[in-house]
């Protein structure tokens, strides 16, 4: 009998405790076969091995690089360190070629050759997805964030291991009536009208939360680093701000590919940002968010609503 391999993927830098409470204990509990891997710095690392040293053995920590962290850390020192580094950054990707680019290591620095380092991290982060070997040992994979995400409990705990689906959650609103998604789509794909007109009438595509059987997830990721490339090479700009929600709905929504599944039913993922969109009923006594019947196993931005948060963090204090 094949076990079902799982792993959570995650992005936390500079996060305290309290931040990631949520989510660690929620998949402590309700998701017992998951592994998490945290692309994360020293100090989140060291807080989540002292305050759950009994479950290290279903923790991995990979490193983000220093100039991230510095970026994202934004104190004095670092930030104009990092501003420096950014000039640099900028100025070599201007004399550089576009179609001058190491496509096996976007995030690499080398003069002469474009990189993606001066550009958003929420857009990078599916480069370094791509980047980790060990997902290639699991049978599903979870990119998820989660200073804002609830595992109620496992997506795929009943599915079998050989069935290959990568599912994303929607959002109760269309692309053309939201002016952030709209600009964004249009940024990314204005020398293709097509592309735009296709989508504005579809339903917004969270790119916060995506699971899949591990092959759609690296077909998935390379995909997501195709649309950074051609973003490139055919744009005349320095770096990339984050667009990748933008080539995450051309991904699902446009492109047609086999396997690649909207949640439009609230069964694996709800993403409750405009909650007041939703109707909502909180089951206190098995800590469950029940949306529109249903019961999903992930809540994404649950923090959009005060009322939700202090429940639910309560639930995981």
């Amino acid at each position: 009998m094949h076990i079902q391999k799982k792993l959570i993927v995650t992005v936390a830098i500079n996060y305290g405790k309290e931040k990631l409470n949520v989510f660690i204990k929620s998949i402590l509990e309700n998701c017992p076969n998951c592994d998490i891997l945290f692309l994360c710095d020293k100090k989140v690392s060291e807080d989540i091995k002292k305050h759950y040293p009994g479950f290290k053995n279903r923790f991995y920590f990979k490193r983000i690089d220093f100039f991230s962290y510095m970026r994202i850390k934004n104190q004095f020192f670092f930030k104009y360190i990092s501003k420096i580094f950014i000039i640099i950054f900028r100025i070599n990707n201007f004399f550089s070629s576009k179609k001058n680019i190491n496509k096996n290591n976007l995030e690499s620095f080398k003069p002469g050759k474009f990189t993606t380092l001066n550009s958003h991290f929420l857009l990078r982060r599916f480069i370094w997805y791509s980047h980790i070997n060990i997902i290639r040992k699991y049978d599903y994979i979870y990119l998820t964030d989660c200073r804002d995400v609830f595992f109620q409990s496992d997506p795929f705990s009943n599915l079998s291991f050989k069935e290959k689906i990568i599912y994303s959650g929607s959002e109760p609103e269309c692309i053309g009536d939201n002016v952030i998604n709209k600009s964004w789509i249009k940024d990314a794909y204005f020398r293709n009208t097509k592309i735009y007109k296709k989508l504005k009438d579809k339903s917004i595509i969270c790119a916060g939360v995506t699971l899949g059987s591990r092959d759609l997830i690296l077909d998935y990721l390379e995909r997501m680093k195709e649309e950074i490339v051609n973003y490139i090479e055919l744009n005349k700009k320095n770096e990339i701000i984050n667009l990748d929600q933008a080539f995450h709905n051309k991904i699902f929504s446009y492109d047609n590919l086999p396997g690649y599944r909207i949640d439009n039913q609230n069964k694996f993922i709800s993403t409750i940002g405009y909650f007041n969109k939703f109707d909502l009923h909180v089951d206190r006594d098995n800590k469950r968010i029940i949306v529109d019947g249903k019961l999903p196993s992930v809540i994404h931005q649950y923090d959009r609503s005060n009322f939700l948060k202090d429940i639910i963090e309560e639930w995981y204090y």
